[in-house]
């Protein structure tokens, strides 16, 4: 076994050791976070989950008055129809052919000097 000068002049006792490559290692430094700093950290997760909650809650409110505006709409549009079908029945009943055939079912004559015509908005009815 044949000695290395280097390995002999750094170990002067004559004592073979094996050589050993050093590793530096860094020891680390666990930084940890102060109180107001968790304090701070801890306020701003609660303001963003609030935040979170009132979007919800105003996504909600907003889908709610929405159906409530198409039932609105729908229940107007039924009504609309409606009225539409009683001024058509209006006019039906109030027609001059019908009102004639029942005062000639009363046994009524036409008296064509008592006859007046009516005018609404400029138009003779």
């Amino acid at each position: 076994m044949a000695l290395n000068y280097e390995e002999v002049y750094q170990n002067p006792s004559g004592k073979v050791r094996p050589k050993t490559s050093r590793k530096t290692v860094k020891k680390q430094v666990a930084i940890g976070l102060t109180r107001i700093e968790k304090i701070i950290y801890s306020a701003m997760v609660f303001v963003l989950v609030m935040v979170a909650i009132a979007m919800l809650s105003l996504k909600q409110d907003s889908y709610a008055l929405q159906q409530d505006i198409q039932s609105v709409q729908y229940e107007s549009s039924v009504q609309h129809e409606t009225n539409d079908e009683l001024v058509t029945e209006i006019h039906n009943l109030s027609s001059y052919d019908r009102i004639r055939e029942h005062a000639n079912a009363m046994g009524l004559d036409v008296n064509h000097s008592n006859i007046k015509v009516v005018e609404k908005h400029g138009e003779a009815k």
